[in-house]
């Protein structure tokens, strides 16, 4: 059903002025409710999406959610359900602007407004939060300023979950916006509040500084950013902001959900100013890990390129001139503390070469030191047997001879991407988070990060395939896909009634054009008080099939 029919048949009752915005998944449109003569607000699911089963349950959980809350800074649900096959919301209108665009402002106007946002949005996070609900999908885009931002709202409900949810706790399941997802939900972690309140910071960081706390050239290199960089200091793209809003943003944008604030609600003490104690000690420390972290880099570069260089202009310049390097010269070089911090930096010490003479030849020795650098932990590999030359004048040179500690880093395989190795039979079209990366109808390859995803193989024809993968640095992985067909199976039943394919329970409501691999099954449909009804059905290819239930009442007697 179109979404002109839907008009019509809400004709009656609403009177439909224009269209709002259109997303993904539905369209908004403002309308006049005809009896209590106000303006409402009705998102709709568009036509295409009507029949997939998924899809409508997730359209119908955020009205469900929305209907249990009651907020000041949420947006208010008047009626919900689904007319004509397509699932329908009636909200409240919010006449406004939301704060994506809003951030498009100049600085000192985004600065006004922040202490506003923070207030409004910590209230709203506090009281889903206590209600046992996980936004999952806080951004610019879903906060609505009514007024002027006198009225602040956090809207679309789309993807939050219960926490009480088995999804809650799934990994490699990636829901929401890559700018402002969290870290622990990119690796699969657990969600929860803190998840949120990661969220809340990006936006205000955006809010403030006017750009995403991490940009790149693909979604893959922002999630990457958000678990393994630091975004830039918010002090010094925007000089103007104080104190307290720079301790909130970078305390909610804190990658270890341990160090976050753990509730909305000391976030909403903090912005009134209920809560100051911590704010000068939190940035002094932040300030100082970041120099330390500046002075270690250096250090580093100074003990594994610099004094290295050193070593070998000097041993260079030896050779020359064919003079014998003092032993403070020497010692100096191969300082034991200057060894000792290149050992902990590298994950393999460098080689050492040494001569050994006895009757008539050298051997040359490879001694490899495990990382603890004791006696006891060496190897000794020993090279091809080199005859010794005559020459008299070789033999005294090679005993002044000093041989450089040669400087060989082996960096960690830790840090490196694996790669994914895609195909499938027949070829199909690639997913991952919503976005399409390629079709195998020739294998292809991705680097990923380390850890874990889910990527959706689809095709037409055939039933849609989630695969869950692990990503291992440095190795490459093959995902492949063997698709089964699939056609359409519709339940209804009246009354409404539970369902049982070959046994396994599908709810109690009616089921929508329900993707089902080809096959035979056995359906079973259940109410208390009634009689129990089975029938078999066989699913053929792309074809749909109905099947209607009329329950009759059990006999007491």
């Amino acid at each position: 059903m179109d979404i002109e029919n839907i008009k019509q048949f809400f004709s009656g009752k609403y009177e439909f002025i224009k269209l709002l915005g259109r997303g993904g998944f539905a369209e908004v449109h403002l309308a006049l409710d005809k009896m209590l003569e106000r303006k409402v607000a009705i998102k709709i699911l568009l036509p295409q999406h009507a029949s997939d089963p998924d899809i409508v349950k997730r359209f119908i959980r955020e009205a469900r959610l929305y209907a249990k809350l009651e907020h000041p800074n949420l947006i208010n649900i008047y009626e919900t359900g689904i007319a004509e096959g397509t699932a329908f919301i009636v909200m409240k209108y919010v006449k406004g602007e939301n704060l994506k665009t809003f951030i498009q402002k100049d600085v000192k106007t985004r600065l006004s407004l922040a202490p506003g946002v923070i207030d409004a949005l910590s209230g709203a996070m506090n009281y889903i939060h206590e209600k046992g609900i996980i936004h999952r999908d806080i951004k610019p885009a879903n906060i609505i300023l009514e007024d002027g931002g006198d009225n602040i709202y956090l809207a679309d409900f789309g993807i939050a979950r219960s926490v009480s949810s088995q999804t809650m706790t799934q990994t490699g399941s990636i829901m929401g916006t890559p700018y402002y997802i969290s870290p622990e939900q990119i690796k699969g972690g657990v969600v929860d509040q803190r998840s949120d309140i990661y969220a809340l910071g990006a936006t205000l960081y955006e809010l403030v500084t006017g750009k995403p706390v991490f940009s790149a050239d693909s979604s893959v290199e922002i999630l990457y950013k958000h678990v393994n960089s630091e975004p830039e200091q918010i002090g010094k793209v925007t000089p103007e902001i104080s104190k307290r809003l720079k301790y909130i943003i970078t305390r909610c944008l804190e990658k270890n959900p341990d160090k976050r604030f753990q509730s909305a609600i000391e976030i909403s003490e903090t912005i009134s100013g209920r809560k100051n104690g911590s704010i000068t000690k939190y940035l002094n420390s932040i300030e100082s890990g970041r120099k330390n972290g500046k002075k270690r880099i250096a250090f580093v570069f100074l003990s594994l390129i610099i004094i290295p260089l050193i070593a070998f202009l000097i041993y260079k310049n030896t050779i020359k001139s064919g003079t014998e390097i003092s032993k403070d010269m020497q010692n100096n070089i191969t300082r034991p503390d200057i060894i000792s911090n290149i050992k902990k930096d590298a994950d393999e010490v460098p080689e050492k070469l040494i001569e050994r003479k006895d009757s008539g030849v050298t051997e040359l020795e490879e001694i490899k030191t495990v990382n603890s650098g004791s006696p006891e932990k060496t190897s000794v590999i020993k090279k091809d047997k080199l005859p010794l030359r005559k020459d008299q004048e070789t033999e005294k040179s090679k005993k002044n001879r000093v041989v450089p500690t040669e400087k060989k880093i082996v960096k960690s395989i830790s840090d490196k991407p694996g790669i994914l190795r895609f195909s499938s039979f027949p070829p199909a079209d690639i997913y991952w988070n919503g976005l399409k990366l390629g079709d195998t109808t020739q294998i292809f390859k991705k680097e990923f990060p380390p850890g874990k995803y889910k990527f959706t193989f689809k095709i037409e024809g055939y039933m849609s395939m989630e695969k869950e993968i692990s990503v291992e640095p440095g190795r490459e992985i093959s995902a492949h896909h063997r698709f089964s067909p699939y056609g359409f199976l519709t339940i209804t039943a009246r009354p409404f009634a539970g369902f049982f394919i070959n046994d396994k329970d599908h709810g109690e409501n009616p089921i929508f054009e329900k993707k089902i691999s080809v096959g035979k099954y056995y359906i079973k449909a259940v109410k208390k008080g009634y009689t129990t009804e089975e029938r078999v059905i066989v699913i053929e290819n792309m074809k749909k099939s109905n099947i209607s239930f009329s329950l009759k009442k059990e006999d007491k007697k």
